[in-house]
């Protein structure tokens, strides 16, 4: 995808050696993380019907976000992570009677959304 411009599932899949189900489903997570985005559509190699065309619009670094299960993507370049339900994702509760900026923050490595809620829990976060 940094290589060219613009892309189509069939040729990254093509590329990638991979199943086309499958990139039709990577770039589902990638355009709704933000990291393509849809530029219009072209004849299909076959000569039957039109595909999507789609280029690179996020590029945060060398390594390539890794699909962390059905709705998640790591972005080992930024350490972030994006959920399809951003509710999957534990998120700290704030107590009634403290002001937001008053609250104590705690950063926690994680290599895995398991590892995530594990250390959560640990830190005494709760679920959201």
């Amino acid at each position: 995808m940094r290589i060219r411009t613009t892309f189509t599932v069939n040729e990254v899949s093509m590329m990638a050696e991979a199943g086309v189900g499958n990139i039709k489903h990577w770039f589902y997570c990638l355009t709704q993380a933000g990291y393509i985005r849809k530029v219009g559509t072209k004849k299909h190699d076959s000569g039957r019907g039109k595909e999507n065309v789609y280029r690179l619009v996020k590029n945060t670094g060398v390594d390539a976000p890794i699909q962390k299960g059905l709705g998640f993507l790591y972005d080992p370049n930024t350490k972030e992570y994006w959920a399809k339900d951003e509710s999957l994702l534990p998120e700290p509760e704030a107590p009634e009677d403290t002001q937001v900026d008053e609250i104590p923050t705690k950063k926690l490595k994680v290599n895995s959304v398991e590892e995530l809620k594990k250390k959560w829990k640990s830190h005494g976060g709760t679920n959201a």
